[in-house]
């Protein structure tokens, strides 16, 4: 059973002991009948076993729709983190960067230093990203890009370049 099952089992197991699932409900039972000739016979508990605490206490076996959402969301959350860590834990590292990257990754924190200072992206600003882009690694290109777009939305880098700015 892959992951992917585990999580449709796990909300299929939400939805129906919630009677619905982020807001989807499920289509309604029918009741079982049983025939009026047949006596229900209770077994007696043994004191060993233990009891639910909610059940223990009297509390309603049905949920109000406030504690059904909060409920929800706390087992979305745990599910949605489980899911994260082992998605995490089963991808490989990733490999050290080269000294080329390294080098790229340099030039380009530098040329995006030399643009806030000066408070102006320019066309030779744009061409030099261009071609340090494919020598970058995935961080350094993140990096970049997040800087770059962080500093012209915040309007510390007026864009000057006769077509887009990378």
């Amino acid at each position: 059973m892959s992951w992917r099952d585990g999580t449709s089992a796990l909300a299929a197991l939400v939805a129906s002991l919630l009677g619905g699932y982020a807001g989807a409900r499920l289509p309604e039972r029918e009741p079982v009948r049983r025939p009026q000739s047949a006596p229900t016979v209770m077994a007696e508990r043994s004191p060993e076993v233990p009891r639910c605490a909610a059940a223990a206490s009297g509390a309603p076996a049905v949920l109000d729709e406030a504690a059904r959402r909060a409920l929800v969301s706390e087992i979305s959350a745990a599910v949605a983190a489980e899911l994260r860590a082992a998605r995490e834990a089963a991808r490989p590292p990733a490999p050290p960067p080269s000294p080329e990257e390294l080098a790229a990754g340099a030039e380009a924190a530098r040329l995006l230093e030399r643009a806030l200072r000066a408070g102006v992206w320019t066309d030779g600003d744009a061409e030099a990203a261009q071609r340090l882009l494919p020598q970058l690694g995935p961080e350094d290109t993140g990096a970049l890009m997040r800087g770059l777009a962080a500093a012209m939305n915040r309007g510390d880098l007026a864009v000057r370049t006769r077509g887009p700015p990378m």
